[in-house]
């Protein structure tokens, strides 16, 4: 099995072949209302969102919390809790992120990882916090960013949970 990342279109049919939706960015977003149509629809059949600040811009947060209460107005965003089974799917990782040191920024939000609960899971999971720039190891500066062992283990939760609940 080959697994290869595939630009989808909210609006499109295509986006129920999938499993794992990533989004990910570091502006400002809006929705069509066809695409939050089949956004909830895809979620609400067992789909699964895995959305990434890319580098910690108030802009794409507060995007992406508009939109989420757009597609689900009586659920908001809520951190996991402890002991939520993300962060045990694979790896048994820390709530709270490991921030690199010497950054010498401090975040202007949450950096908590936060999901929405629909029918008794877990089917959109936030992570407000530069992920994919730590997966490759770079530095944004005046960012803090979570330690690169901590980014790959959230990454491969996140992976391994969708697929198995």
């Amino acid at each position: 099995m080959k697994f290869r990342r595939v630009p989808v279109d909210a609006e499109n049919a295509d986006l129920f072949a999938f499993p794992f939706l990533y989004l990910t960015g570091q502006l400002d977003f809006a929705f069509t209302k066809p695409a939050r149509e089949n956004l909830r629809a895809y979620l609400e059949r067992g789909g699964f969102l895995f959305i990434v600040n890319a580098s910690h811009r108030v802009d794409f947060d507060r995007a992406v919390r508009h939109e989420m209460k757009a597609i689900f107005p009586d659920n908001d965003l809520a951190p996991l809790a402890a002991e939520h089974p993300l962060f045990k799917a694979h790896n048994d990782i820390p709530v709270t992120p490991i921030l690199k040191e010497g950054r010498g920024a401090k975040p202007h939000f949450s950096l908590r990882i936060e999901g929405i609960d629909i029918s008794g899971g877990t089917a959109v999971v936030y992570a407000p916090l530069g992920l994919g720039a730590a997966w490759q190891d770079a530095e944004l500066p005046f960012t803090p960013m979570p330690e690169r062992n901590y980014a790959l283990a959230l990454g491969v939760n996140a992976i391994v949970y969708a697929i198995t609940h």
